[in-house]
């Protein structure tokens, strides 16, 4: 699970975190509704609320790769879950970056066996596809979360991250 979570990708992480048909091997934070220090803190909550402190959270990037970062904060809130008061999870992060972790949990599993759900902006994908070039061929289904901003997606240009 590669996201950014903002109040969208919490419903997401707790769904699949909850789901026992799914193997979540990792979640990986990046900078996008608001800055990766505070999606990789949202994702340790959420994994906390969850239970799932065996899931490990890296922190990834922390702007895109050829412009400023944007931020959604008006519409997730300053800290990224909407209304509720955040807190420092008992856990820290994982040692490493995601991108790092994304091409080592994909590199270590059979070919095709890795799913990657990307909720967020897709940088630590875009980076862990530019450090291991194989990773194409290995990867998984990637499903995204995404539209198309200039070619009509949402309802309006602003709703399309």
């Amino acid at each position: 699970m590669d996201c950014d979570p903002g109040v969208d990708d919490a419903v997401g992480l707790m769904l699949a975190l909850n789901a026992p048909e799914l193997e979540v091997l990792a979640i990986t934070a990046v900078g996008g509704n608001v800055p990766v220090s505070a999606t990789s803190r949202n994702a340790r909550i959420l994994r906390q609320v969850a239970r799932r402190g065996d899931v490990p959270v890296f922190a990834g990037a922390d702007r895109p790769l050829v412009r400023d970062p944007a931020g959604a904060g008006e519409f997730h809130g300053a800290e990224g879950l909407g209304d509720a008061t955040p807190f420092e999870p008992d856990t820290p992060l994982s040692e490493g970056h995601a991108a790092d972790a994304i091409i080592n949990l994909v590199m270590a599993r059979p070919e095709k066996s890795v799913a990657l759900a990307v909720m967020g902006p897709m940088t630590n994908l875009a980076l862990a596809l530019r450090e291991e070039p194989a990773l194409a061929q290995r990867l998984g289904p990637v499903s995204i979360m995404g539209g198309a901003r200039s070619e009509g997606g949402n309802i309006t240009a602003s709703a399309e991250f």
